[in-house]
């Protein structure tokens, strides 16, 4: 329900991936088996962007670049999605476009947060953000109780063993 992944750079320019092991070069994404489809396909849409506004990848050696991550938050429903684009600064070209041609394919989204992360280690998000449409939280529904999720809430990201543990605090509960 929760993917965030650093952008890279390739010979066919900006990429999202994986840290390769004990490493910070990032592996080029292709497809996850573990999260949603949709998940994978917003990646696509957000790669395309970047090739098309000639976007740079953050670099941690040379402090250059916009994007540093991408990351997309999912309810268990599906029917509520949340884009978060951690850039270096807050100058980040065509949002406008951008929202347009993420809401117009995927208009299960809910909102589109750009995070501004100016810190030069390689921690994902920064304390600045800026509400690009919608909303920054997602509602959820866990066992019959009803939450609102902020894309920085930490939220167990196996939803049955969350379950499990919290009717496991609940019945530890004096009620």
């Amino acid at each position: 329900n929760k993917s965030f992944l650093p952008a890279g750079k390739g010979s066919d320019g900006l990429y999202f991936g994986m840290y390769e092991r004990y490493s910070h070069n990032v592996v080029p994404h292709r497809r996850c088996l573990l999260q949603p489809p949709v998940m994978d396909e917003i990646l696509d849409e957000l790669t395309s962007f970047a090739h098309k506004a000639k976007l740079e990848p953050y670099d941690e050696i040379t402090w250059k670049g916009i994007l540093r991550h991408a990351g997309i938050r999912l309810n268990r429903a599906g029917d509520e999605i949340l884009v978060i684009l951690v850039t270096k600064g807050s100058k980040f070209p065509f949002t406008n476009q951008l929202i347009r041609t993420l809401i117009n394919r995927f208009p299960m989204i809910k909102g589109i947060i750009q995070n501004i992360n100016r810190s030069v280690g390689n921690v994902i998000l920064g304390n600045e953000e800026k509400l690009l449409f919608g909303s920054p939280y997602l509602n959820e529904e866990l066992d019959g109780i009803k939450l609102r999720l902020h894309y920085k809430s930490f939220f167990q990201v196996n939803q049955p063993v969350a379950t499990l543990l919290y009717q496991h605090l609940d019945s530890l509960l004096d009620k």
